[in-house]
């Protein structure tokens, strides 16, 4: 699933990277190490994904450069204190805005299926987010 990514006009990406010229770029998540004050960048910093909307078959390739630590799927939680689990949308990656023009035909801002090229959680070595558990439920 995918969403859209908002980057300020300064923003400062996690992989010290500046966007294509043609601004097609994407954010992975990465687990939060509490033992940093800089969270670590994605692994796959720089490396180019190749996505694809499966409902129309629009697709383009797109640099990875920065963390989105809510992009978490579904059924599971983010490890960073700094978001909150309300930002919590179901994707796993997200999209700059000319990418998701791109693949989804300027369609309202929400999560869609996409595909990509890699696991799901590529910009962590670290695993997969962990699961969504509910207190008020028996073991």
């Amino acid at each position: 699933m995918a969403s859209v990514y908002f980057a300020s006009k300064t923003a400062t990406f996690r992989c010290e990277i500046e966007p294509p010229a043609d601004e097609l770029y994407v954010a992975v998540w990465t687990r939060y190490d509490p033992l940093l004050i800089a969270q670590p960048k994605p692994k796959n910093c720089g490396e180019i994904l190749h996505l694809e909307n499966p409902k129309t078959g629009a697709s383009s390739d797109a640099v990875v450069l920065d963390r989105c630590q809510s992009c978490v799927g579904v059924d599971r939680h983010v490890s960073d204190p700094t978001t909150p689990d309300s930002l919590v949308n179901g994707a796993t990656i997200d999209l700059s805005l000319k990418l998701w023009n791109k693949l989804y035909g300027g369609a309202e801002q929400s999560v869609y299926d996409v595909i990509y090229n890699g696991p799901t959680f590529g910009g962590s070595d670290s695993g997969e987010p962990d699961k969504l558990e509910n207190p008020f439920c028996a073991p």
